[in-house]
């Protein structure tokens, strides 16, 4: 998982949503945003925040 893949959102309130309920996030390169993101919402309604925790995680086990 590189990219971020969020085919829809609903949380109007977040600065990434755009009309449509099209995340800004989708198809960005996820460790490029990895700094941006650290406190963003929570991963049981935020896609992008689910897509993050589950690369840090990929990454935290698989480095030596």
């Amino acid at each position: 998982m590189l990219f971020f893949v969020v085919n829809s959102c609903d949380l109007k309130a977040c600065l990434n949503w755009r009309r449509g309920d099209i995340c800004a996030k989708n198809n960005m390169v996820i460790a490029d945003q990895l700094k941006y993101l650290a406190n963003m919402h929570d991963a049981q309604v935020c896609e992008v925040r689910k897509q993050v925790d589950a690369y840090r995680l990929d990454h935290l086990l698989e480095k030596p």
